[in-house]
């Protein structure tokens, strides 16, 4: 830790000088006790880290307000894609997946103990999480809403989650004090309100062709049930989804305090 010392010679130059400048009879000698140094001690202020978990791998700023409270700025991210195959009784399909992170976090820790490097956190997210895919049949029909239908009928159907662009969050966590200089370890444990995330999906209708055994008419009429059949089954699992409002946030890292 730095230190800063400041001498009082210059103190004592100016005394005696005062004495010698008096027209007066040589008094006793005067002996004035000056302390060797004055330290002063100067904190630690910065502190940076890197951290991965359920946020993705992200990096982080610190800055202390006083001996109890620290703004933290933080971002975080990863990007994780999926083709597969999917077979379920008669439905076969191939589908192609992705799960964006992206968060940026502003934070006010609380540290309630002096002595330790526990904190509390509250702060908000600038939430960009979401996921997205499609799939297209390989087989020749689908499943939908326990109602099986002709493959032809769908090219392909579209799907993506939407959450709340900004994300309230509280916990709990260890680190980043910054009251000394060097490497350490820091861990946050909390929740992410993300709110009720929209379900979009969206087919995209098939060309009849012969191999259908339907009309024009018949084909459009079939594909109509189809839409019906799909929205009852995205409501249902909109339903499920809006039951996860709270996101999970546990991470942990390395900081270095400067």
């Amino acid at each position: 830790m730095n230190k800063i010392v400041l001498s009082v010679a210059t103190m004592a130059m100016m005394a005696t000088a005062a004495n010698a400048g008096k027209n007066t009879a040589p008094a006793d000698t005067v002996i004035i006790e000056i302390p060797e140094q004055i330290i002063i001690e100067e904190s630690s202020l910065y502190t940076a880290g890197f951290k991965v978990g359920t946020l993705g791998l992200g990096a982080e700023f610190s800055v202390p307000l006083n001996d109890s409270f620290s703004v933290r700025a933080s971002v975080s991210g990863f990007s994780y894609s999926k083709d597969d195959t999917y077979e379920e009784d008669d439905t076969e399909l191939a589908y192609d997946a992705t799960i964006d992170l992206l968060t940026a976090g502003l934070l006010l820790d609380y540290y309630p103990m002096q002595s330790s490097q526990f904190r509390i956190t509250a702060g908000a997210y600038y939430n960009g999480n979401g996921f997205d895919g499609i799939v297209e049949p390989t087989g020749s029909t689908y499943t939908i809403n326990n109602i099986e239908y002709q493959a032809d009928l769908v090219e392909t159907i579209s799907a993506e989650t939407v959450f709340d662009d900004v994300a309230p969050y509280i916990g709990i966590g260890w680190g980043n004090k910054g009251t000394e200089s060097g490497w350490s370890f820091s861990i946050d444990v909390g929740a992410m309100y993300h709110g009720e995330a929209e379900l979009n999906v969206v087919p995209e209708k098939g060309v009849n062709t012969p191999s259908s055994g339907m009309t024009d008419d018949q084909f459009d009429i079939e594909y109509a049930n189809f839409e019906t059949a799909l929205e009852d089954e995205t409501k249902d699992a909109q339903d499920d989804i809006n039951d996860f409002q709270w996101y999970p946030v546990i991470m942990v890292g390395v900081t270095y305090t400067f």
